[in-house]
């Protein structure tokens, strides 16, 4: 449900308690839900976003966007700062560059 930050958190565990990890998708969601929050919740999203970076995982402009509505457009950036990630190559990224779904290699070697 839109906004429901709990929820979606919820999710982001179940999915680890199978032993997967969150993919950017999983993680945009939840921040996204973070964004849509009434309040929105600004902490909840920077811990997400950080979890997600320190994860490996890359941002999107996706991931940027909703960032961007839950904690503020200077607060986004100096929390993209701190983790060397610039916002405006993001942003600007092509499509192409852009990274794909992929299953882990455990499910897509059929283990």
């Amino acid at each position: 449900r839109l906004g429901d930050v709990a929820s979606a958190v919820q999710w982001l565990e179940r999915i680890r308690g199978f032993s997967l990890a969150p993919d950017e998708i999983s993680y945009n969601s939840a921040i996204h839900g973070c964004a849509c929050a009434r309040p929105a919740r600004a902490d909840e999203a920077e811990r997400l976003f950080q979890e997600m970076i320190h994860a490996g995982l890359s941002a999107s402009s996706s991931t940027i966007t909703s960032l961007d509505r839950a904690v503020g457009k200077r607060r986004r950036d100096t929390l993209c700062e701190s983790l060397d990630l610039d916002v405006a190559w993001v942003l600007r990224r092509p499509t192409a560059e852009r990274p794909r779904f992929r299953l882990p290699s455990a499910i897509a070697e059929g283990s």
